[in-house]
């Protein structure tokens, strides 16, 4: 997909890529290993659903809302995911570390794709859009 993208800085991988986790699990909830503090419930994760990246549909998580939300501790304005946009402070296509930045995620839309939703009791309907534009649309059980 991404075969002519070039390398991720001074590493032997190229850029964009994925990271791989071993995990362990019980009936209800997953963790990682070497994070023991990222629990996450299984129901936010399966069934996956397909969702774009790029030109390809790809697995992806069932509830990213709930999934996101699950992974942020911040409960400021600061961990807000949805309105305000936050670089984490380390930039893997460098592989540097760099400070923590962040911005109204209002700012952002006319030049980012994000994604808006809409949910009944039972469906959920995404839409992809950058800016005023759509460039998909999904729907989803709740």
């Amino acid at each position: 997909m991404f075969n002519n993208s070039g390398k991720a800085s001074h590493v032997a991988w190229n850029w964009p890529f994925i990271d791989i986790w071993f995990y362990r699990e019980n009936s209800t909830h997953i963790w990682y290993d070497k994070m023991g503090h990222f629990i996450i419930e299984k129901a936010l994760i399966f069934p996956l659903v397909l969702r774009p990246l790029a030109t390809k549909w790809l697995p992806s998580p069932q509830k990213p809302y709930g999934y996101f939300k699950s992974m942020i501790k911040d409960k400021s304005k600061e961990g807000d995911f949805e309105n305000y946009c936050k670089a984490r402070g380390y930039n893997h296509r460098k592989e540097l570390y760099y400070p923590i930045t962040g911005a109204e995620c209002k700012e952002l839309k006319p030049y980012y794709p994000f994604v808006e939703r809409s949910c009944s009791k039972v469906l959920c309907t995404e839409w992809l859009k950058l800016g005023n534009k759509t460039l998909y649309a999904l729907q989803v059980q709740k």
